[in-house]
């Protein structure tokens, strides 16, 4: 790998080109407060590129300076000095500076022989791994960034063609053609864990919060905190014992959810993922909802007089649950009781008990202890069952790849950014 201040190193995995006159300024153009052609740069690190060689004819504009203030980006940039640059290039993968795609479209490509183009890519702006005569035929171009489309096309005439199903791909060039790309980005940032709630109404909130806050330039931790204080405030209006307190409580915590939603979706769409990010989101959660069950043993406690150890046995096993899963994934999907027992730890479960919550406070407030003694046990059932199902031999470790979105968003003891 090269810094981002000199030429490019044998072996270059990936180059950004230019296929027409007016991808330059497009790739400069912004799209979700990022860089079109940064975008295009970034696909490629997620989908296992180590390094990325770009034109020089992006020195000094904002593909450049959003590269400088990415770590990840700047070790990994090769600016291309001339042709000699790509001299001991064998393969690479073409990538035009407008093309916005997601990253497991080239995932499969970069394991194909050259030359093959991708499909859905556009042919006048082809993704394509070529070879070396390819790459040595148009070096001069590629280097300095002339526009290389009808060249490149004829070079690829004939090509293997590798259909990715289900897939999607803009040549972001016009302002139309941004929106469009914008949409589809926005559409890919759910996450494996999502339930069918979290898709039918976190996400689609969610979505409309993240483009505006994108836009406004609010990091995911901010978010992350301020999902956090709201739910906490939830809580507190949880502890009321009142059926007007916890109708309140039930919404803002409905608000804290989206924004616990939006934050990874912020992350992801501005290439903003950490590690921090990841353990501030598990530990907000956690305290969102251990703060709920200690709330719910307080309006118990008010109620009838009793109540509050139950909440504060809840929010213990709120918290190792959310340890346990953390540091034990499952073996298998659970079955049977075990299934049951898990649907009772994610986030929908926890809805399910604000609503026997405010059930039991309209109808039979004598019996919240009991409310809260199952939610006690049912915490507890919870990360005891985790253990029980967890690999007996650990798997082997396998580091994520950089920049790979992790999930988030499902579960109050495992939802990461």
């Amino acid at each position: 790998m090269s810094g981002p201040d000199r030429d490019g190193p044998p072996g270059v995995r990936c180059l950004l080109y230019l296929s027409a006159p007016e991808d330059f300024a497009a790739g400069c153009a912004s799209l979700a407060a990022r860089p079109v052609a940064y975008r295009a740069f970034m696909t490629a690190l997620r989908a296992g590129c180590t390094s990325v060689a770009v034109p020089s004819v992006f020195r000094g504009t904002e593909v450049e300076r959003a590269i400088a203030a990415h770590p990840r980006s700047r070790t990994a940039v090769v600016w291309l000095s001339g042709a000699d640059s790509l001299s001991s290039t064998k393969t690479v993968l073409l990538i035009p500076a407008t093309s916005i795609l997601p990253a497991a479209s080239l995932r499969g490509l970069l394991e194909a022989r050259p030359v093959t183009v991708l499909s859905p890519s556009p042919d006048e702006a082809p993704v394509a791994l070529v070879d070396r005569s390819v790459c040595q035929t148009l070096a001069d171009r590629l280097a300095s960034g002339t526009p290389v489309g009808p060249a490149l096309r004829g070079l690829l005439a004939g090509a293997s063609r590798l259909v990715a199903p289900g897939s999607w791909s803009v040549r972001a060039t016009t302002e139309g053609a941004r929106r469009e790309a914008e949409r589809l980005l926005l559409s890919d940032l759910g996450s494996a864990i999502d339930s069918r709630l979290d898709t039918v109404v976190h996400r689609r909130l969610s979505r409309v919060l993240t483009r505006g806050l994108v836009a406004l330039g609010v990091t995911p931790n901010t978010i992350s905190v301020l999902s956090v204080a709201i739910g906490l405030v939830a809580a507190w209006c949880w502890a009321s014992a009142s059926v007007g307190g916890t109708l309140l409580g039930l919404a803002l915590y409905l608000l804290s959810v989206v924004l616990d939603h939006s934050d990874g979706e912020v992350a992801r769409l501005t290439f903003a993922e950490s590690r921090l990010g990841a353990w501030l989101d598990t530990l907000g959660d956690t305290l969102v909802h251990a703060s709920g069950a200690v709330a719910m043993g307080l309006a118990a406690q008010r109620v009838d007089g009793s109540g509050l150890l139950y909440g504060g046995l809840a929010a213990i096993g709120f918290i190792a649950s959310a340890l346990v899963s953390k540091t034990s994934p499952r073996s298998k999907a659970p079955r049977g009781l075990a299934r049951t027992v898990s649907a009772l730890g994610t986030r929908d479960g926890f809805y399910v008990l604000l609503l026997l919550y405010l059930l039991v406070i309209a109808m039979a407030p004598a019996a919240l202890p009991y409310l809260v003694l199952f939610a006690a046990l049912g915490s507890h059932l919870y990360w005891l069952s985790v253990l029980a199902t967890r690999p007996r031999v650990a798997p082997t470790a396998v580091r994520p790849a950089p920049l790979e979105a992790s999930a988030r968003g499902g579960s109050p003891q495992a939802a990461e950014r």
